[in-house]
């Protein structure tokens, strides 16, 4: 891994914001440690996990339109198992010759 790869690493891992990456497939890849603080929880909690297993089943429909879209208000499962309304925006990271990923940043829903 290059030495700038590493950095952009630690570097969202110390963003104050909370970020999710996906796969193509909505398979939650990695988290950082704002996500952790703000849901509750720690990596294994979500690592792996679908983001449709994440949404309540009421949000699932309009989460998956709209995050298409770049951005809505959801309730995600937290580290306590309650349902937490969370504002989602997101970003589609092409990967060229690679599967791309899409970038979350979430933050409480006011």
């Amino acid at each position: 891994m290059s030495h700038f790869a590493t950095d952009l690493g630690r570097v969202a891992h110390a963003i104050p914001g909370a970020l999710v990456m996906l796969e193509a497939d909505g398979t939650v890849s990695w988290l950082n440690q704002a996500t952790m603080d703000l849901m509750g929880i720690v990596p294994l909690d979500w690592s792996g996990a679908s983001l449709g297993d994440l949404v309540h089943h009421e949000d699932r429909p309009e989460t998956l339109a709209e995050i298409a879209v770049g951005a809505t208000q959801v309730r995600l499962r937290d580290g306590q198992g309650r349902w937490r309304r969370v504002e989602i925006r997101s970003r589609s990271i092409p990967g060229g010759a690679q599967p791309g990923f899409v970038v979350l940043a979430l933050r409480e829903a006011a």
